[in-house]
């Protein structure tokens, strides 16, 4: 299972593009336009899933986050830092 980051454009409201990730896997949202979320996709397997259509176009940007094992360091909500350590 592999953990990824997705960043898109803040000014892209769209409920299409949230179901689109929600329905990759188990996500947690944080800012409205940042998102963790666990699938066995690649990077471009989700790209391509969330984008397709009308959303072609829109700035999104698909990170994986264990490539060399996943380290993090900052200061969020508590239930950022529980969903990853669960993940």
């Amino acid at each position: 299972m592999n953990t990824f980051l997705i960043i898109y454009d803040p000014s892209l409201d769209s409920e299409i593009l949230r179901d689109r990730i929600k329905s990759l896997g188990e996500s947690y949202s944080f800012w409205n336009n940042h998102w963790f979320i666990q699938t066995n996709n690649t990077p471009q397997q989700v790209y391509e899933q969330i984008s397709k259509g009308d959303l072609s176009m829109e700035s999104i940007l698909v990170v994986n986050m264990a490539s060399s094992g996943m380290r993090y360091y900052g200061r969020m909500d508590v239930t950022l830092w529980e969903w990853l350590q669960n993940k």
